[in-house]
């Protein structure tokens, strides 16, 4: 018991002992003597005593032939404490300051050493890889036959069979999940960047079966140009592996993918038609009929064809349907030459559509303008009912349609936007005075004196809808400055009560709006506005009193805004 306290003693002494040393050392002046105990500290493999030493000896040496053997002792530390991405920023450090130094070349090789340190396991992030295996390449580049050459280059092969690995389990992972696409990205840059790798092969064979996986599950209009990929991986895996016994089972897959256009390029069409994308449809029966695969079903893509442009006329704008109307029987003219097609049930289906759009085109100026109107588009309405009264027809059905022109174009004004409304009234108001003697006298004019009645009455109201209008969209300047034009000009009229309250209430509203520190004073101002605008002459009663509760309001929030200046109440 007594001898194990006396080692215990002893060893404490020694610990003393060196640290006391070691303080001697650090306090010693004499840099000659540090510089002995500082390489004595690393080669008993004390380094963290030997870095602190080195670091100032740096400093005490600079310029001098020992720096260059302080810095390697120095940078050797960092690593030797497993300090490593700080040797390696040295270590470059130590090649940049000492460039023809005969401890360059090693110095070079251990940057890459390095990052070596940090490289992890392939399936985590390789950043530390890539730069060990640059450091490593910058290295035999400089010295290709050097001492560490060998070792340089079996580390660059160790790293890039690590990021070969990542890559191949990466790919393989996309296949696993289904992520075809993704999956054959990774293949081609996995072949591109490791064109001599063992695993090539393998990543080939998936790359095809990714590939006719991807197609296979492709919305319909992408499958063709996903299909069309299949065979060109085939044949790249057939010229890079000649010799594969997978051969046989790749070829099984590309005729099946070519296959698959065929069916496709005929199918595609057809889902076009269903989906009433009869541009896209008929690109693809022409396409088809050209073709001399498809010569069994002639008679059906001709009845596709001529089909989808019938029902294509019906899907524009009503003013182009007769160019496509007439596209369409053009078609049909040109394959009644075709016996074959004549003889089928397609040819009698087509030719019903086809006697039925004569007629069709000759009733389409007098269809036009109520297509539109049914459409909401009004504008174009009144165009076309213009249009058409203005042709040498009979005189009742020339008043049917300036009618019709007149209630389309007012229909039009009434959704304008609210500011140009006004205008849009008084052009069609005006516009018809000299069609007046036109439907005079004819079972329409009753018709047409109401309308224009009621454009006159809503011409009439426009002020007050506008005031409201801008009011319910917040514009309270406009609302202000345009009240006080429009009294100026007299222009307010039947509504002048209804515009001045909403002009009362928008001096009040923009007074709450304006800044803190004003907002008294424009409340007094409000104030002032809102009692000269009592002082007109109101028809309606209801509504100077509404006015007036306006004013009461505004006296309130001034004595509430007083108060909190004077610090009366909480803000």
């Amino acid at each position: 018991m007594i001898f194990k306290k006396f080692i215990i003693l002893f060893l404490l002494a020694a610990v003393f002992s060196a640290c006391d040393n070691y303080k001697k050392v650090q306090q010693s002046t004499n840099y000659d003597y540090k510089y002995e105990m500082a390489v004595k500290y690393y080669e008993k493999k004390e380094y963290e005593r030997a870095s602190e030493l080195f670091k100032e000896l740096l400093v005490a040496f600079r310029g001098t032939s020992k720096t260059e053997k302080i810095f390697y002792y120095w940078v050797y530390c960092d690593f030797y404490m497993e300090d490593y991405l700080t040797a390696a920023y040295e270590f470059r450090r130590f090649i940049q300051s000492f460039p023809v130094s005969e401890y360059a070349e090693e110095m070079q090789y251990m940057a890459g050493v390095c990052y070596t340190k940090y490289s992890p396991a392939y399936n985590l992030d390789q950043e530390y890889t890539v730069k060990a295996i640059d450091e490593f390449q910058l290295f035999l580049e400089k010295y290709p036959k050097g001492k560490y050459s060998e070792a340089a280059n079996k580390s660059v092969d160790e790293l890039q069979y690590k990021l070969e690995k990542k890559a191949f389990e990466t790919a393989r992972l996309y296949y696993k999940i289904g992520e075809y696409r993704s999956s054959v990205v990774s293949g081609d840059n996995f072949c591109r960047e490791f064109p001599d790798s063992k695993h090539t092969e393998e990543m080939r064979y998936m790359m095809v079966l990714a590939s006719f996986d991807y197609a296979e599950k492709s919305i319909e209009e992408k499958q063709i140009e996903r299909f069309r990929q299949v065979p060109v991986y085939v044949d790249k895996f057939v010229k890079s592996h000649p010799k594969s016994d997978k051969l046989a089972e790749l070829e099984k897959v590309k005729q099946k993918s070519l296959f698959k256009i065929k069916i496709l390029t005929y199918k595609l069409p057809v889902y076009y038609f269903g989906k009433a994308d009869y541009v896209e449809a008929n690109k693809g029966f022409d396409q088809l009929l050209a073709s001399a695969e498809f010569t069994d079903k002639t008679n059906e893509i001709i009845y596709y064809k001529l089909k989808g442009q019938y029902l294509h006329s019906w899907t524009v704008e009503p003013d182009k349907r007769g160019a496509e109307l007439t596209k369409f029987r053009t078609l049909f003219e040109t394959y009644k030459s075709n016996e074959a097609f004549v003889k089928t049930e397609f040819y009698k289906e087509l030719e019903i559509k086809y006697n039925s759009s004569e007629k069709t085109i000759a009733k389409l100026p007098l269809t036009i303008g109520d297509e539109y109107y049914n459409l909401l588009n009004f504008e174009k309405a009144a165009k076309y009912y213009y249009s058409y009264a203005g042709s040498d027809i009979d005189p009742n059905i020339k008043s049917k349609f300036l009618v019709k022109g007149l209630d389309a174009e007012l229909k039009f004004a009434e959704k304008s936007p609210v500011i140009g409304r006004y205008e849009k009234y008084k052009k069609a108001i005006e516009g018809f005075e000299d069609k007046k003697s036109v439907i005079k006298g004819s079972v329409y004019e009753s018709k047409a004196l109401n309308l224009l009645t009621l454009a006159q009455k809503k011409m009439d109201a426009h002020p007050l809808s506008l005031f409201k209008e801008q009011f319910k969209n917040k514009q309270y300047d406009w609302v202000k400055s345009q009240a006080q034009k429009y009294l100026l000009d007299n222009k307010m009229g039947k509504y002048q009560d209804e515009i001045v309250y909403l002009w009362a209430v928008s001096e009040f509203k923009l007074a709450k709006k304006s800044e803190r520190y004003e907002r008294i004073a424009q409340c007094q101002k409000a104030l002032e506005q809102i009692q000269e605008i009592e002082k007109l002459n109101f028809n309606n009663q209801l509504i100077l009193q509404d006015i007036q509760k306006v004013e009461s309001r505004v006296k309130t929030k001034i004595e509430q805004l007083t108060k909190r200046s004077h610090g009366l109440q909480k803000n």
